[in-house]
């Protein structure tokens, strides 16, 4: 949804317990949130973490060396978020990175098609165009 922040990844807690806490809070009826629920769903949690795409009060930009070092243990090739708002879709971190949301209010709408080692933009119009190749 938003990213994994350097917090995140110093847990050591795999995606399906992410997932698991997560469902559990957004089901419990009773709000009740623990310490690591709380790190998972806040500020820097997988819901509200927004430093790979900008920089807050509370948060400068992620670094390309924790991106390598977040892809490489969760064992994935890059990130793909959404959650802040960008003028288009695009890469950053050298690749590692798609920023997916925007506006579709003001804009086309439009997704990704990964085929292999190439990302494209895709317009509703079904118009497609090179974001990403790997080298």
């Amino acid at each position: 949804h938003a990213g994994i922040s350097d917090s995140i990844l110093m847990m050591r807690i795999s995606i399906p317990e992410i997932n698991k806490i997560v469902r559990k809070v957004l089901t419990d009826p009773y709000g009740r949130i623990n310490k690591e629920a709380s790190m998972i769903l806040f500020d820097y949690g997988v819901l509200w973490y927004r430093g790979f795409i900008t920089e807050d009060e509370s948060y400068s930009r992620i670094s390309q060396n924790s991106v390598e070092k977040i892809l490489s243990y969760y064992n994935a090739d890059r990130f793909i978020v959404g959650h802040t708002i960008v003028g288009d879709i695009s890469t950053d971190y050298k690749g590692k990175l798609i920023r997916l949301d925007v506006d579709h209010y003001k804009n086309i709408a439009s997704g990704i098609l990964i085929l292999g080692d190439t990302i494209y933009k895709v317009k509703e119009t079904g118009e497609k165009e090179l974001l990403y190749k790997k080298k």
